[in-house]
């Protein structure tokens, strides 16, 4: 088997997958932007690479004698998509033969959304492919809400009382490497999901539980999330972006459960309960 690559290399996801394939002494190169979080995150001495999207002077090096790609695309906007696009062209020129891209559920639905945009390019291109669409990430209450629930007791967020089937992104990390090293993956698509689905208030509830202090889910509406985007920083695109996909939350289309992470991974994935034990700390 020919070397595996996997971009933004330090992401939730991606970082996970790295300590797979190196403890399984799979053969593989790593893909940052900044080269200085490879030493922070243990991976001294390993395959490391410089790789921006945006520069495609940087592509060449990365892309160099790789067989298969794990990747996502972090950014949403016309210039990114093209470098990205032009990324890929390069991998098959190069002879890369499968790519595993981490999309998002539903994408399938809209096909003028970036994502299934990319989907597209992939399936036209003649890769091999395995596309996983995750829910949205338990881990984001410890990325994204931590600090509110740590130091403010509350979740502030305009996903209205629907529920969310949830999953943990140690969870993708595995699928991602089932993926990459068994050709019963190839051109599948997965919709990867946690095993119940729960609202913000159900969530705030186990949270507050294994806490033993109180904490509370702010069903915002629209208007006080944009303020609250608006003031953490957002740009006006991201606030957008943020604001419709938790109108999809509120209409009920990430209730789905699916089999997928099961048929992939053997066994149920990761529950909510575990991984506010495991992750208890981050919230003390």
């Amino acid at each position: 088997m020919g070397k595996i690559l996997v971009t933004a290399a330090s992401g939730t996801v991606s970082s996970v997958l790295v300590n797979i394939l190196k403890e399984t002494n799979q053969d593989f190169r790593i893909a940052l932007r900044n080269l200085d979080k490879a030493k922070e995150l243990g991976w001294d001495g390993l395959d490391t690479v410089v790789l921006d999207f945006e520069k495609p002077e940087t592509h060449t090096d990365a892309l160099e004698n790789i067989e298969k790609i794990f990747t996502i695309l972090p950014n949403y906007t016309y210039d990114f998509i093209q470098n990205f696009k032009s990324f890929l062209d390069k991998a098959k020129s190069n002879g890369t033969k499968h790519i595993v891209f981490m999309t998002a559920m539903g994408v399938e639905h809209n096909e003028d959304a970036p994502l299934r945009q990319m989907e597209k390019h992939i399936e036209e291109s003649g890769f091999n492919y395995t596309f996983l669409r995750p829910n949205w990430f338990m881990q984001n209450f410890v990325k994204f809400h931590g600090a509110a629930i740590k130091n403010l007791g509350g979740i502030y967020l305009p996903a209205g009382n629907s529920k969310t089937s949830f999953i943990d992104t140690r969870d993708i990390s595995e699928c991602a490497y089932e993926a990459l090293l068994d050709e019963r993956h190839i051109n599948k698509a997965y919709t990867l999901t946690g095993p119940e689905a729960l609202s913000h208030f159900e969530v705030a509830k186990k949270i507050s539980d294994a806490l033993g202090k109180d904490v509370q889910y702010h069903a915002l509406t629209d208007e006080e999330a944009r303020d609250l985007f608006t003031k953490i920083g957002y740009t006006n695109e991201m606030t957008e972006t943020m604001i419709e996909l938790y109108n999809f939350v509120k209409q009920g289309y990430t209730e789905i459960i699916t089999n997928d992470v099961k048929s992939i991974l053997g066994r149920e994935p990761i529950n909510f309960d575990k991984f506010v034990i495991d992750y208890l700390e981050f919230w003390k």
